[in-house]
């Protein structure tokens, strides 16, 4: 317990006050409780597999798991999960385009239940395809980033259209 008061104190974090939520920052990073080796087994071996995938690998899983989906719905899980993995990849590097890309394709994927088969495959071919190129372009290119998260976040906009209509 001294251990976490001592971290908490020395890395503080911003306090947020928003709406439902009061406190740290909790995308700041998670305050674990003592040295490494004082943590429980099962604490351990849940830590590895995600420190080993790099940015690579996770969207070449967000791209399998979309193209799963794509032909099975029952596989929308699996696809959330992928999804979340980019996400935090995008928080954790103040990555702003990919972050903006990654939140329209899960607002697509959560609203994919209620459109037609078609219109759900060509938005997700969008969102995919621009998680794609955003990961493939340097932070050097921030105009064409930009477009390439409006143009995913237009293609949900879209799809949410043809729901309404």
């Amino acid at each position: 317990m001294l251990a976490t008061i001592t971290k908490v104190l020395s890395k503080p974090r911003e306090f947020i006050d928003a709406e439902g939520y009061v406190g740290p920052c909790r995308r700041a990073g998670i305050v674990t409780a003592g040295a490494p080796k004082k943590r429980r087994k099962v604490d351990e071996s849940a830590s590895q597999p995600l420190d080993a995938k790099t940015l690579q690998t996770v969207v070449e899983g967000l791209v399998a798991a979309a193209a799963a989906y794509a032909v099975d719905a029952n596989k929308l899980e699996g696809c959330e999960l992928a999804l979340r993995h980019v996400q935090a990849y995008a928080v954790n590097s103040g990555d702003g385009p990919l972050m903006r890309a990654c939140a329209a394709f899960a607002l697509q994927l959560s609203s994919a239940k209620r459109l037609r088969v078609e219109a759900v495959r060509a938005s997700l071919e969008v969102c995919v395809n621009g998680v794609v190129k955003l990961v493939s372009l340097g932070a050097d290119q921030a105009a064409r980033r930009e477009e390439i998260a409006e143009g995913v976040r237009q293609a949900v906009g879209k799809a949410s259209m043809q729901r309404a209509a």
